[in-house]
């Protein structure tokens, strides 16, 4: 993690109490296997280690490619460590500029607590949770879409010809320390803004150009978040 790299390695498939061989190695994620249920697969490995640097993913019956052509199901930790690697990738691909220790502090934050409260020795700080996983790399928040929807009037939004775009949220909302974040389709921060209001400009004044923009809208009661479409 120091050279700037995440390393992840499958937990084991014996079903012990021991983490096996490389995922044991100092600066290596163990990764465990959960099954349909959300349980941890009975085959998966647990130990103590897990408590800091572990964590759980799919590994049961899942659908892959095989060997020679076509594809196949497949079960094992093996599986459930790629597909906690490709998490990583899709992390830093949204933010590049993510160093390893924050992509690896996302993976853990933003993962489904399973088993006892907290990181445990079973299911390490949780299985994985790709769209939570996004929302807080992208948003600083795993609450980026919860179940409230912020509307946008206009929309789609001429600034040429439209001085303000409106943003409305749910009465149940409303309340004290509104913030309203606007984001582009990439997940790059446009403008943030204390008010329900946006002229189509960024940060530093400038136009923004056309496409799609999230907006999150933010009180302290709750958060609510909405798509509108910009266009020059």
């Amino acid at each position: 993690m120091n050279a700037g790299i995440l390393l992840f390695a499958a937990a084991g498939n014996d079903g012990i109490g021991y983490i096996d061989s490389p995922a044991n190695c100092t600066g290596v994620i163990a990764v465990g296997a959960t099954d349909l249920q959300d349980n941890l697969a009975s085959f998966s490995n647990s130990d103590t280690l897990m408590l800091t640097k572990g964590l759980a993913a799919p590994g049961v019956d899942l659908y892959t490619t095989d060997i020679g052509s076509g594809y196949a199901s497949a079960t094992g930790t093996s599986f459930s460590a790629p597909l906690t690697a490709g998490l990583a990738a899709l992390i830093w691909s949204a933010k590049p500029d993510f160093t390893a220790a924050r992509v690896f502090d996302t993976l853990k934050n933003s993962a489904d607590d399973l088993g006892s409260p907290g990181p445990d020795r079973d299911f390490g700080w949780g299985r994985i949770n790709a769209l939570k996983a996004m929302r807080l790399a992208v948003t600083g928040s795993k609450q980026f879409a919860g179940t409230n929807k912020a509307v946008a009037y206009p929309n789609p939004f001429r600034p040429k010809t439209q001085r303000l775009v409106s943003f409305t949220v749910p009465e149940d909302m409303t309340g004290p320390n509104l913030e309203v974040k606007i984001y582009t389709s990439e997940g790059e921060l446009v403008r943030k803004l204390d008010a329900l209001a946006w002229d189509g400009k960024n940060e530093a004044g400038s136009s923004v150009a056309s496409g799609v923009y999230v907006f999150r809208v933010k009180t302290d009661r709750d958060a609510a978040v909405g798509k509108m479409a910009l266009l020059r």
